[in-house]
C-alpha cells in the first residue's frame, strides 16, 4: 500500500471536482477515487508520498474553499491494508474473514461522514486484533464500519475509532455486541446463509 492516503470531504460535487484538480496538480500524487455518501457529500482519495499527500490537500482544500464548503479532511500515513474495505481505488490486502460461525464479538461506529469513518477504522484495526468486515452507508451522509475479535480487542479498536474519528468529525453512534446472534453474524460476515427448511403443507 501506499504510504499516505487523503480525503478531503466536500459538500457537493463541483467544489470535490475543482479539490480533485488542484490537488492533483500540486504534488505528485494519484486520484484514487471519488465517493459520494448522501446528504452532499463527496469525497475524493488522494494516493501518493506523506509529504506529496500533505501538499496536495493543502492546495485542494484552498482551491475548494474558494467557491464552496469543505467539509472535512484527513491525512493517513501508513494505512492499515485492512482498508481495502472502503472503495478508496488503493491496492492492499483484505481482511478475512473466519470460516466459522460464533464470533466472539461485533462492535460497529457510525459517523457522519466517511473522512470521520475510514480515519476512525485505520486506527481501530491498528489498536487491536480485529479484522474490518465491512462499511456501510444508510443516507444523509451516515456511514458506519463493523469489527470482529474477542470482546476486549473489540472494545478497544471501538474506543481507538471513536477518538480518532471524533478528532476530525462528528461520531453518531457505536456498539459492541458480545455473541451476536447467529443471523446478525452472518449478515455482517458476508458468509451466505443457511438455506431455510421447506415446510409441509
Amino acid at each position: 500500500m501506499q504510504n499516505a492516503i487523503g480525503i478531503i470531504e466536500t459538500r457537493g460535487f463541483a467544489t470535490a471536482i475543482q479539490a480533485a484538480d488542484a490537488a492533483i496538480k500540486a504534488a505528485s500524487v494519484q486520484l484514487g477515487d471519488w465517493i459520494k455518501v448522501g446528504g452532499g457529500k463527496v469525497n475524493i482519495i488522494i494516493i501518493g508520498e506523506v509529504a506529496a499527500v500533505k501538499a496536495a490537500l493543502e492546495a485542494g482544500i484552498a482551491s475548494a474553499q474558494e467557491i464552496g464548503e469543505v467539509q472535512s479532511h484527513v491525512v493517513i500515513p501508513r494505512p492499515s491494508e485492512k482498508l481495502t474495505v472502503f472503495p478508496l481505488g488503493i491496492p492492499g490486502k483484505a481482511s478475512a474473514t473466519p470460516a466459522g460461525t460464533g464470533l466472539t464479538s461485533l462492535g460497529i461506529l457510525e459517523t457522519r461522514g466517511l473522512a470521520p469513518l475510514v480515519y476512525g477504522a485505520d486506527a481501530a484495526v491498528k489498536a487491536a486484533h480485529v479484522e474490518l468486515l465491512e462499511w456501510r452507508q444508510v443516507g444523509s451522509g451516515f456511514v458506519s464500519f463493523v469489527v470482529q475479535g474477542d470482546v476486549a480487542s473489540v472494545q478497544s479498536a471501538i474506543n481507538a475509532g471513536r477518538a480518532s474519528a471524533e478528532s476530525i468529525g462528528e461520531v453518531i453512534s457505536e456498539a459492541v455486541i458480545p455473541r451476536p446472534a447467529e443471523s446478525v453474524e452472518l449478515a455482517l460476515s458476508g458468509r451466505p446463509k443457511p438455506a431455510r427448511r421447506k415446510t409441509s403443507k
